[in-house]
């Protein structure tokens, strides 16, 4: 999954004691059934189906340029109909989120806006989805990439990301 667009409330100086407040557009998890790119699809043709989702994140500065967090996945997919049928799939999850922040300087890059910074990022926890009478699989969510915040006002971002995210589990089969 590729974080199409972030928003977060934090502090341009992301120092030892300030905070992070914002949410990822697309629902973080892609099931088989979520093949929208981004985690979002709007099907405006009758019958299309969509695929929409959010997730909230909040972190801590614990040192200077090293956050700790949180985030929230939730998503809901309708898939294409078949037949005037079609399947409807939750998705969730909660997990740990890691970054580390650092600026163009550090790698004696000069091109870019001097309100940018870069960051890796991790995150692992519990995730899963729902297919509304049939299989639903939970099991433990892992992501890794990287981004680029470039800071629009002293205390919001907007942030580009590309991530993996994937999530490793069992699917029950429900009759």
């Amino acid at each position: 999954m590729i974080g199409l667009l972030s928003i977060s409330t934090m502090d341009a100086q992301m120092d030892k004691g300030d905070f992070i407040l914002g949410a990822n557009l697309g629902s973080g998890i892609v099931s088989k059934t979520s093949n929208g790119l981004f985690g979002l699809d709007f099907g405006l043709n009758d019958g299309a189906g969509f695929n929409v989702g959010i997730s909230p994140k909040v972190g801590y500065f614990f040192s200077d340029n090293v956050l700790f967090g949180a985030t929230v996945n939730l998503g809901f997919v309708k898939s294409p109909e078949t037949n005037g049928q079609a399947a409807e799939t939750t998705i969730y999850g909660v997990q740990g989120l890691f970054r580390y922040y650092f600026r163009p300087a550090d790698f004696d890059i000069e091109d870019l806006p001097k309100k940018g910074v870069f960051f890796w990022e991790t995150n692992a926890g519990l995730a899963g989805f729902d297919v509304s009478g049939g299989n639903f699989t939970s099991g433990l969510a892992l992501g890794l990439g990287s981004g680029y915040a470039l800071f629009v006002s002293d205390t919001v971002a907007l942030e580009l990301t590309g991530k993996y995210n994937g999530l490793a589990g069992g699917g029950i089969n429900v009759p």
